[in-house]
């Protein structure tokens, strides 16, 4: 007789957290000129689109869903993102963990064999308070998130620019080695490369039916944990 497991197709629960703060305003109109390729290239390709169920969440003083988790192929347009406020992580983290909680259960239920989560988080700056002042307050609730004992922990790939720093990056991401921080390009430029890391991220993992994150990125250099200087 044959596993009932062996007639399910996996799905990658994709998430795409995007800095949404006043910082950004000056790349919105490349900010959603880059997710409209990310869209335009997904639709392409059902195979990908099959395997990698994305939502984007946006995150400034308050976080938004602007696209719930659902196959790509039913998305007709997609949201046009503003930028204003600051850089709040702890809301950001609180969210996905909540759409994690209930979007999971939803893609088992569709006979789909769940792997792990993976968000990826894009920035450029440091963790804020509301009113705009560096805090580490934000820390408790990725604790939550990424805690080993909740079942559907995530795994977190940041990729920073601008103002961001390598010690936070480091310190978001689940897999030693896989943070990414822009070099000298300017964060329109930084943008364009990330998305289109994105695309190949997706496209390899949908080939290797499992995750599989980019080595390298063009522009960016990869923060380890055990790097200090």
């Amino acid at each position: 007789m044959s596993s009932p497991y062996q007639t399910k197709v996996n799905c990658l629960p994709t998430y795409i957290l995007i800095d949404t703060s006043s910082s950004m305003r000056p790349v919105e109109a490349i900010l959603n000129e880059t997710l409209e390729y990310l869209y335009d290239e997904l639709i392409m390709s059902p195979r990908i689109s099959d395997f990698a169920h994305i939502s984007l969440i946006s995150f400034n003083t308050q976080t938004h869903v602007v696209l719930e988790m659902t196959g790509i192929q039913q998305i007709t347009a997609l949201p046009q993102m503003e930028c204003n406020g600051v850089t709040n992580f702890t809301e950001a983290f609180r969210a996905l963990r909540a759409r994690i909680e209930q979007d999971v259960p939803k893609l088992d239920a569709e006979g789909r064999a769940v792997l792990r989560p993976v968000a990826f988080v894009l920035t450029d700056g440091q963790p804020t308070d509301d009113e705009g002042r560096i805090t580490q307050s934000w820390r408790e609730e990725y604790r939550r998130l990424v805690d080993p004992g909740w079942r559907r922990h995530p795994n977190v790939v940041p990729f920073g620019f601008g103002g961001a720093t390598a010690d936070v990056l480091k310190e978001m991401s689940t897999i030693d080695g896989f943070a990414f921080l822009a070099q000298d390009s300017g964060n329109s430029e930084s943008l364009r490369k990330i998305f289109a890391t994105l695309l190949n991220t997706l496209v390899a993992s949908a080939q290797h039916n499992q995750l599989q994150l980019p080595t390298e990125v063009d522009g960016f250099v990869r923060v380890s944990q055990d790097i200090i200087e």
